[in-house]
C-alpha cells in the first residue's frame, strides 16, 4: 500500500512538471518572429551568416564580439539546416529556455528536494527576464542552461566523486564558460565551494575527491582550448561601452530580473522572509527525502556563494579594469535567487496558504506579462526590419541608402532577394561630400536607429532645403528613415489605376486643405495639409500628384510639421506629420490641364486613399 502511494505521488509530480514544461514552451515559442531583430541580434545574424565559410566565422567573432564562439557556431549550423532567419536563432534560445526550466528542477531536487524543485521550475517558467532572453537571438539562455547544468553536475559529483561524475562536471563547467566569459566568475564560486568541501567536510575520502577535482579540471582545460584566443582577447580590453554603475545599480538589476513588477517583488519579499525562516528553523527532514545527508548545511553555502562570489568578482573587475555591471551579464545568478524563493514558498507549512500563494503568483504573472506589458504584441525592439521593408517598398529608383549603422542593414537590404547600395556615414558627412563634389548630389535615403535621433547641423539642413525635397519618411520604434529627392530630378509617373474611375474621394477618407496654390512663370508652389480620417498621421506618407487624362505625376514634397492641425483636432489625434510643402517646375511638364490630387498612405494601419482638390492649372 505504501509503495503504491509513493508511486502515485511520483506520477503526480511528473504530471505537474510536464504541465510546467509545456507552459514554458508556450511562453517562449509564442510569436517568436513578432519583434524585429534589434542591434545585438543583428550581430548574431551577421556573425553566424551561413554564407560565410566556417573558417572566416572564427575571425569575425574575434574581431566583433566579446564572447566565446561556440554559440555562434551552433547558430551557424542551425542556419545551414533550417534557413537564415531570426526565428531559427530565437527558436534555439526558446528551446534552451525550456531545458533550463527542467534543469533547475533537477538541480533543486538534488540540492533540497523534489517539491522545492517543482516550485523552482514553476518560478523560472514564469520569470519575465528568462522569457525575454528565451526569445532573444543571443547566448544568454545558452549561458543560463549550462550554469544550471554545471551546478547540477557539481552536486552529483559532491555526493559521489567518482570518475563519471568528475568527467561530466568538468564538461558542464567547460560548456558554461564556453557560453559566456562571466561564467569564469561562477566557476570561481564553484571552485571555492569544492575547496571548502575538501578541507572542512568530515568523513570525506579526500584523496578520491581531490583526484576527481583534478580530472574535472583537466577535462575543462582540454575542451576549452578552442576558445583560448577569444579568452585572451577579453583580458586585452582596456575600455568598454558599458558605463560605470550608478548608485542603486544592483537594485535596478534585481527589479529587471522580475520585470519591474511591484506586485511580483512584494510577493518575492514574502518568500525571502519564508527562506530566512526556513534557514533559522530548518532541520534535516527536507533533505532526508533524498535519503542523502551529504549536503547538510552545504546547500545554503552553495546557493549563497553562487550569488555573492559571482557578484564580488564582477564588481572587483568593474572597479579595477572595465565596467561590466549589466543585468543580462548577471543572468547567471537569477536561478540561485529563484531557488531561494522556491525554498521560501515550500517552507510555508499550511498547504492551503501555500496553494493560495502559488495561485496569486501565477495570476499576477499572467496579468503583468499579457495585460500590463503586452509582451507578445507590443513593440519594444528596434524596428530594423520594418524600416528596411519601408525603404524597399518605396525605393523604386534604387537610390543609395546611407547610414551610420550600415553594418547592421545587409541582412535586410543586401540578401538573395534584394540588393541595395549601402553607404556608411553620417548624414552631415554625406551632405558635406555633396558640397565638395556636386556630381554626388543625387537622391538618397538616410536611415538610422539605436538611440540616434534625427539631428543634423544647420549648414546641412540649409543645403538639403536648397537642393532636395524630403519626399518620404517614416518614424518607427527606435529607428527612422528619410528619402531626399534632388530638386533637379525628373518627374515620375505614378500608377493610380486602382482608383479609376476617379471620384472626389477614393479609398479611405482623407481630410485636407490647400493653404496656398501659387502659379509663377517658372513653377507652382503648394502649401497645405492632409491626413487619413480617424487616426494619427505619425506614420502617414503624403504624396501630392498632378493628374491629366487619368495619369498622375508624382510631385516632390517636403513634409512640414503642423502642430496647429493637431491643436485644431483638440489633441484627439497626433497630426503634426500632416503638413505639405511642394514645388513643381513648369518646364518639366507636358502641355495640358492638370488637377491637384493627394494620396495618403499608412503602411502601419494599411489605410490609403486619394482625394481630388479644386486646384487646377493649364500649361500652354
Amino acid at each position: 500500500m505504501l509503495n503504491k502511494r509513493i508511486k502515485d505521488i511520483n506520477i503526480n509530480y511528473k504530471l505537474v512538471l510536464l504541465i510546467i514544461l509545456i507552459s514554458s514552451a508556450i511562453l517562449r515559442f509564442y510569436n517568436l518572429g513578432f519583434q524585429s531583430p534589434w542591434l545585438d541580434e543583428v550581430h548574431t545574424l551577421n556573425e553566424s551568416n551561413p554564407r560565410a565559410s566556417i573558417f572566416d566565422l572564427y575571425g569575425q567573432i574575434l574581431s566583433v564580439e566579446q564572447l566565446p564562439p561556440l554559440y555562434f557556431y551552433i547558430v551557424y549550423f542551425l542556419f545551414k539546416l533550417f534557413g537564415y532567419s531570426i526565428v531559427v536563432a530565437r527558436a534555439f534560445s526558446a528551446l534552451l529556455g525550456v531545458m533550463a526550466v527542467y534543469t533547475i528542477f533537477l538541480l533543486t531536487k538534488e540540492l533540497i528536494n523534489k517539491k522545492t524543485g517543482i516550485v523552482a521550475a514553476l518560478l523560472l517558467c514564469m520569470n519575465y527576464f528568462m522569457i525575454y532572453y528565451s526569445q532573444e537571438a543571443r547566448p544568454y539562455m545558452f549561458f543560463t542552461l549550462f550554469v544550471l547544468f554545471s551546478y547540477y553536475r557539481m552536486i552529483l559529483f559532491i555526493k559521489n566523486p567518482n570518475t563519471k561524475n568528475a568527467f561530466w562536471y568538468g564538461l558542464a563547467a567547460c560548456l558554461m564558460i564556453h557560453a559566456h566569459f562571466i561564467g569564469l566568475f561562477t566557476l570561481f564560486a564553484q571552485c571555492i565551494v569544492l575547496l571548502a568541501y575538501l578541507i572542512f567536510k568530515e568523513g570525506l575520502n579526500k584523496a578520491k575527491f581531490f583526484k576527481g577535482c583534478l580530472l574535472a579540471s583537466l577535462i575543462l582545460v582540454i575542451f576549452y582550448i578552442p576558445a583560448i584566443d577569444a579568452l585572451l582577447g577579453i583580458f586585452k580590453i582596456k575600455s568598454f561601452w558599458i558605463p560605470m554603475p550608478e548608485k542603486g545599480a544592483l537594485e535596478s538589476i534585481y527589479n529587471n530580473f522580475f520585470g519591474n513588477s511591484e506586485i511580483i517583488n512584494f510577493l518575492n519579499f514574502i518568500l525571502f522572509v519564508g527562506f530566512i525562516y526556513w534557514l533559522v528553523k530548518r532541520d534535516t527532514s527536507q533533505i532526508e527525502e533524498n535519503n542523502d545527508q551529504k549536503l547538510k548545511d552545504w546547500n545554503i553555502i552553495i546557493l549563497v556563494s553562487w550569488i555573492s562570489l559571482t557578484l564580488l568578482i564582477l564588481i572587483i573587475r568593474t572597479y579595477t579594469s572595465v565596467p561590466i555591471v549589466l543585468d543580462r551579464y548577471l543572468i547567471s545568478i537569477l536561478p540561485a535567487i529563484i531557488i531561494l524563493l522556491a525554498i521560501g514558498l515550500t517552507s510555508i507549512r499550511s498547504k492551503y496558504i501555500k496553494t493560495v500563494f502559488i495561485i496569486l503568483y501565477v495570476l499576477f504573472f499572467i496579468v503583468d506579462i499579457f495585460i500590463v506589458k503586452k509582451n507578445y504584441h507590443s513593440v519594444f525592439k528596434t524596428q530594423f526590419r520594418e524600416v528596411s521593408e519601408f525603404i524597399i517598398d518605396n525605393n523604386s529608383n534604387n537610390d543609395p541608402v546611407v547610414s551610420s549603422l550600415s553594418w547592421y542593414f545587409p541582412y535586410f537590404l543586401n540578401n538573395d532577394k534584394i540588393k541595395t547600395n549601402l553607404i556608411d556615414g553620417s548624414l552631415d558627412n554625406y551632405v558635406n561630400e555633396m558640397v565638395q563634389d556636386s556630381t554626388k548630389a543625387k537622391s538618397f535615403w538616410y536611415v538610422d536607429a539605436h538611440n540616434r535621433p534625427f539631428k543634423i547641423e544647420e549648414s546641412t539642413q540649409k543645403y538639403l532645403d536648397s537642393n532636395f525635397f524630403l519626399d518620404n519618411k517614416i518614424d518607427l520604434y527606435d529607428t527612422w528613415a528619410r528619402h531626399y529627392s534632388n530638386i533637379s530630378s525628373r518627374l515620375i509617373e505614378i500608377d493610380i489605376s486602382k482608383y479609376l474611375p476617379l471620384n472626389d474621394i477614393n479609398g479611405d477618407k482623407i481630410n485636407f486643405w490647400i493653404d496656398e496654390f501659387i502659379e509663377n512663370p517658372e513653377y507652382i508652389s503648394i502649401i497645405g495639409w492632409a491626413y487619413l480620417d480617424g487616426q494619427d498621421a505619425t506614420n502617414s506618407v503624403i504624396q501630392p500628384i498632378l493628374i491629366k487624362e487619368g495619369k498622375a505625376i508624382k510631385l516632390l514634397v517636403q513634409n512640414v510639421s503642423r502642430d496647429d492641425i493637431t491643436k485644431s483636432s483638440g489633441g484627439k489625434y497626433l497630426l503634426d506629420n500632416s503638413g505639405i510643402l511642394s514645388k513643381v517646375f513648369l518646364n518639366k511638364l507636358q502641355p495640358g490641364t492638370y488637377k491637384l490630387g493627394i494620396i495618403v498612405t499608412n503602411n502601419i494601419t494599411k489605410k490609403e486613399g486619394l482625394v481630388l482638390t479644386n486646384n487646377t492649372f493649364t500649361k500652354n
